[in-house]
C-alpha cells in the first residue's frame, strides 16, 4: 500500500538542501517556518511596519523552502519521517491555518501587499496579490494540508482513505475523533470541492493525487495540485 508524504505549505522557491534530510529536524523546520513567517505578518498594521517586515519575510520564507524542498526528497518508505509526520500532524496543521489566516487579512489591503511583494520569495509564493491568482497561494496550502491528513489517516488505519470527506468524520467503528475538524478545508479558494484520486500515484515520490482545477475549470493550465 502507498501513501501521501507530506508537504504542508506551497512551494515557493528553488533553493534546494544538499545531503539526506533528516525527517525529525525537517518537520519541525516547516512548523518554525511558517510559525515565523506568521509571526512577522501579525506585525504588519500599516506601511511603516510593511516596510520593518520585508526582510524579516524574506528570512523567513527562504527557510521555509528549504524545509519543503528537503522534504521533497524524503521517500515514503522512510520509517522515520511516517513516525514524525504522525507525531507533529497537529502542529503541522494549526501552523498552517495560523498562516492562511494573515495571508487572507493582507490579501485585503493592497498597498501594504504591494510593500510586502518587496520580498522576492514572499511574492513568488503569492504570484500577485492583486489579482485572482493569489488565491493560487491558499489552494497550495490546503492542498498540502489535505496531503498531510491524507498521511496521516493512512498512518492510522493502514490504508488509505477513499474520500477526503473522510478526513473530517468520526470514525464510525471507535468513534475517534476525525483528522481535522472542520470540512472548510474541503473546498478551495473558488468554492469548488478538492478533487483526490487514491489510485493515482506520483512515479517518484508515491504521493496520491490531490488537486483543484484552478480559477477557470475549462482549463488545464490552472491545475495546482500536490504533485507541482
Amino acid at each position: 500500500m502507498r501513501a501521501a508524504t507530506l508537504l504542508t505549505t506551497f512551494v515557493i522557491g528553488a533553493w534546494l538542501v544538499q545531503g539526506d534530510p533528516d525527517p525529525e529536524k525537517t518537520i519541525k523546520d516547516i512548523v518554525k517556518g511558517m510559525e515565523d513567517a506568521t509571526a512577522v505578518l501579525k506585525t504588519v498594521k500599516d506601511e511603516r511596519s510593511a516596510e520593518a517586515a520585508v526582510p524579516k519575510l524574506e528570512e523567513a520564507m527562504k527557510r521555509l523552502s528549504e524545509a519543503c524542498a528537503a522534504e521533497n526528497r524524503i521517500r515514503l518508505g522512510d520509517p522515520a519521517f511516517a513516525k514524525q509526520t504522525q507525531k507533529h500532524v497537529s502542529q503541522l496543521s494549526d501552523a498552517n491555518r495560523s498562516l492562511k489566516a494573515e495571508d487572507e487579512r493582507l490579501a485585503k489591503q493592497r498597498e501594504l501587499q504591494k510593500i510586502l511583494f518587496k520580498s522576492p520569495a514572499w511574492a513568488w509564493a503569492k504570484y500577485d496579490g492583486l489579482s485572482p491568482r493569489s488565491l493560487v497561494g491558499c489552494a497550495r496550502m490546503d492542498i498540502k494540508t489535505l496531503e498531510t491528513g491524507v498521511l496521516a489517516f493512512y498512518l492510522k488505519k493502514g490504508y488509505l482513505p477513499e474520500t477526503l470527506q473522510q478526513l473530517t468524520k468520526r470514525d464510525p467503528i471507535d468513534n475517534s475523533p476525525a483528522i481535522f475538524a472542520s470540512d472548510s478545508i474541503l473546498k478551495d479558494p473558488w468554492g469548488r470541492n478538492y478533487l483526490y484520486d487514491p489510485g493515482v500515484f506520483h512515479p517518484q515520490t508515491d504521493k496520491p493525487l490531490i488537486y483543484s482545477v484552478g480559477p477557470d475549470p475549462k482549463t488545464q493550465d490552472g491545475r495546482i495540485s500536490n504533485w507541482d
